[in-house]
């Protein structure tokens, strides 16, 4: 009968190495799950911040372009006056 008994010992804690496998396995996949989850909201979170700042950016630069155009145009304006202005004295001078 020591043999047998042995045997049952052995047969049990073989069991409980199983079910304790079994809960470690089980809590590993669920942590995993988790953080899988938590890594696709911080993805999602991260790509919409950067969808809103690229945006934000783009909407500066092309204010900023605008601006530029507009300051270049009133210079052109001021350098054409200016020539005017200097055909003025000229002609002023030359009548003299």
């Amino acid at each position: 009968g020591g043999l047998k008994r042995l045997h049952e010992i052995q047969t049990n804690e073989l069991e409980e190495n199983c079910v304790t496998l079994e809960r470690t396995v089980a809590e590993q996949k669920r942590v995993i799950h988790e953080l899988t989850n938590k890594y696709n909201r911080d993805k999602y979170d991260l790509e919409q911040s950067f969808e809103i700042q690229l945006s934000d950016v783009e909407e500066k630069r092309r204010i900023c372009e605008m601006e530029t155009s507009r300051l270049k145009k009133h210079l052109d304006e001021m350098k054409l006056d200016h020539e005017k202005d200097l055909k003025g004295l000229e002609k002023s001078y030359e009548t003299r």
